[in-house]
């Protein structure tokens, strides 16, 4: 493998088991996807954690003040997000 960023002339030697899964598993650990076998994607793919706790708290929210303030930590954990995805 070759990973962005590096120097094409050294690849990064594979030496693990040969079935798809341990392919996938080692290239979701290298690259930081999220990948299954056969190409679909875990549970996890696009998940951020700061946000699914954050959408349990607006959904348990009850008052204007504690959805408001829900809304407030939202914005201060968006501005730290640098994926555009």
């Amino acid at each position: 493998m070759f990973p962005k960023g590096q120097d094409k002339k050294e690849p990064v030697p594979y030496e693990l088991g040969r079935s798809e899964q341990d392919f996938v598993s080692y290239l979701n650990e290298k690259t930081g996807t999220h990948r299954v076998a056969g190409g679909g994607l875990t549970e996890s793919a696009g998940r951020i954690v700061d946000l699914d706790a954050l959408a349990g708290k607006l959904s348990a929210a009850i008052s204007e003040a504690e959805k408001s303030s829900v809304f407030t930590e939202l914005e201060q954990v968006l501005s730290k997000l640098t994926s555009p995805y």
